[in-house]
Order: structure tokens, then C-alpha cells, then sequence
């Protein structure tokens, strides 16, 4: 049985990161492939540098004291997001730093590098983990929906990736307007695949949601990604109230939003599942947001953020639904169009039979 191992971005505090990690997974273990995940995590990721490294500023005391109570809040979140990895996810030994991959690389036929971020150089600088530096020469390499997030990199970045990409036999990218960038940079042929949480099924997702317990009334979802309003809070108020909808708002923060009639916050990946199914309507800004929307198959919008909404446009072009996309005017004629469900599922699916023909390629 051919080997293959996978590095993600799967140890964050992240719904979306955790989730597609999962998916891409099973989508290779559909394949009758034997599937591990690289369990990299990164030195930012340590726990030195978890409870240590946050950025507050003011008297040392007090940081001293802030950085004390965050302990608990991390090893809340370490238990949420690394329980769901540990218990799902067939993780290899543990590496925090890339001079570990290079030392001892996990023993594969082929590397495969993907999806979330992986290749965002303002979140991860340029990685050599996720460009597949490590390993046997002879090993095969290829990226599986790979995002970039960012429109550019810098010249030495370009510098650095052309040569990384040399390696590679077949490269995939998540976002559409990447092709072009990494084209011009490798030379290679570059195709774009729809992020994997869109290539399972929705059944398969509600076996790992939760049963409804946490809202039992009607209620419109606000999840919103580092707290960027940007006047999503108001539109969600002014939504839910033509609709008879409480305002739930899903956040890490522990005080509640004066426009939400419920705050939920350190829920798990599998209570997060269950909060996008069982809403009648999402205002949200995340990608992931966006994609487990369109999964559940609710009626929702998204607000622009001030950058990197370039990921959620081009799905929400893919899908044809960029009217969903929204500034702050707060103007709700968007209730009156109605997604048409039979139409985005007939085009979900033509993605993911691309996505099934470049997987058969690259296994065989």
C-alpha cells in the first residue's frame, strides 16, 4: 500500500485549520492510501512560546499578570484543538523544528503539502517545512490545494520558492488568482482545487457534530475572525431582528458583544460544526466560515475584512455567490435572494471530481 504523508497547518487554535486537515485525510484514505500527518507544529507553536511570546504592552507587572491568566485560556484551547487532532488525525512523531524534519523525515512515497495558509508568507514566513525541504530526494512531492492567501511575494521570497518548487512533480493551489503567481514564478503547470472541507460530504461532517444542545431558539450565527467588526455586529442585528433571530455570537472573547443575545465562546471543532448546522442564518468573515456555510447548506453573508479577502472571493466566485460578499452598508436586500442550493451543489460537485481526477494523477 502506497505511504503518504501530509503536512498542514493542523496544531492551531482554529476551526478551519483543524477541519480541513481532517478532510484532507480522509479524502486520501478514500484512496485506499495509507495517510499520516506530519505533526509539525512549528517553534511559534511551542509552549514556551504559547504562554510567553504575547504581545501586550504596558506595565511589566501587569503583562507579567496577563501573561499568567492566559495560561488557562491556552490550556483550555490546547485541550479543545490538539484533542480533536490527536483523536482524528494519524499523526506522525512530533517536530517542532525543521532541523528535526531533516534529521529524521517521516517515511513516505510521496509528501504532500496542504491546504490552509501553508504557503502564506505573512503568517509563516517562507517555511521550508511546508515546501517540502525535507526527506529523501527520490520522494515524490506535490501540493494539494495549497493557499498563498497573500497576491505577491517579495523577490528573495520568489527567490526561495523557485528553487523549493523545483522538487515538486504536480502543484495544486486553493485560490484561483495563485495560479499566475506561482506559474510565473516555477515555470510549472499550476491548477487551482476547491479547499478540502468542500470535498467530503455533508454527512460525513455530521457525524462529527455535535447533537444540538447549545441554542435551542432560532438564532443567526456571528462568527467573526481577530475580532474585525467592521460594523458585521450591527448587520447581524439588523438581520436577525427581520428575521425574529437571537444574535449568537461565537468568539474567544469572554466579554459578550452589546448586539448579541448570546455569547458562546472555547467551543470545540465538533460544537463549531454543530453551530454552523443548526443556524437559520451566518454573518461571518472567515474562509471556513464561508465554506462550512455553503456545506450546511445556510442562507448567509460575508463581511469584508480590511485584507486577505481574496481566499473567500474566489470561493464565493467558484460557487457564484460573490453578491454574498458585503461591505458595512448594512443594507439587508439580501434577504430577499434566496442561495439556490441545487445549483452550488451541482457546481461543488464538478470541483470535486477535478479534485478526484488530480489526486488519481498523482498517486499513480
Amino acid at each position: 500500500m502506497k505511504k503518504i504523508a501530509i503536512i498542514t497547518q493542523h496544531q492551531v487554535f482554529n476551526y478551519g485549520s483543524v477541519l480541513q486537515a481532517y478532510a484532507t485525510q480522509k479524502i486520501f484514505e478514500g484512496h485506499g492510501v495509507n495517510v499520516q500527518v506530519i505533526d509539525y507544529i512549528s517553534e511559534r507553536w511551542d509552549n514556551k512560546k504559547l504562554f510567553w511570546n504575547i504581545n501586550k504592552k504596558g506595565n511589566c507587572f501587569y503583562v507579567l499578570i496577563y501573561k499568567i491568566l492566559r495560561i488557562p485560556i491556552i490550556l483550555k484551547r490546547k485541550s479543545q484543538f490538539w484533542g480533536f487532532t490527536k483523536k482524528y488525525l494519524n499523526l506522525t512523531k512530533r517536530y517542532i523544528y525543521y532541523d528535526d524534519l531533516v534529521k529524521n523525515p517521516p517515511d513516505a512515497d510521496m509528501y504532500i503539502v496542504g491546504s490552509d495558509q501553508c504557503w502564506n508568507s505573512f503568517y509563516n514566513g517562507i517555511d521550508k517545512a511546508y515546501f517540502l525541504q525535507f526527506g529523501n530526494k527520490d520522494v515524490k512531492r506535490v501540493s494539494f490545494a495549497t493557499s498563498v492567501g497573500n497576491d505577491f511575494y517579495n523577490f528573495d521570497e520568489e527567490k526561495q520558492i523557485k528553487t523549493y518548487l523545483k522538487k515538486f512533480s504536480n502543484i495544486s493551489v486553493r485560490e484561483k488568482n495563485s495560479i499566475k503567481l506561482i506559474e510565473s514564478i516555477t515555470n510549472k503547470k499550476v491548477i487551482s482545487l476547491i479547499d478540502p472541507t468542500l470535498q467530503i460530504s455533508k454527512k460525513e461532517w455530521e457525524k462529527l457534530a455535535k447533537k444540538r444542545k447549545l441554542v435551542k431558539e432560532k438564532y443567526l450565527l456571528l462568527f467573526l475572525l481577530y475580532n474585525e467588526d467592521l460594523n458585521a455586529s450591527k448587520y447581524a442585528k439588523k438581520i436577525a431582528d427581520s428575521l425574529n433571530l437571537k444574535v449568537v455570537e461565537l468568539s474567544w472573547q469572554f466579554k459578550k458583544n452589546s448586539l448579541a443575545d448570546i455569547l458562546l465562546t472555547h467551543k470545540t471543532p465538533e460544537e463549531f460544526l454543530s453551530l454552523v448546522r443548526d443556524a437559520d442564518f451566518i454573518v461571518t468573515n472567515s474562509f471556513h466560515g464561508l465554506a462550512f456555510s455553503l456545506i450546511f447548506e445556510k442562507q448567509f453573508i460575508v463581511i469584508k475584512r480590511s485584507q486577505f479577502n481574496n481566499r473567500i472571493s474566489n470561493l464565493l466566485d467558484i460557487v457564484k455567490l460573490t453578491e454574498r460578499l458585503v461591505e458595512s452598508s448594512l443594507d439587508c436586500s439580501i434577504l430577499n435572494k434566496k442561495i439556490n442550493y441545487e445549483e452550488v451543489e451541482k457546481i461543488i460537485e464538478k470541483e470535486k471530481n477535478k479534485a478526484n481526477e488530480y489526486i488519481i494523477k498523482i498517486l499513480h
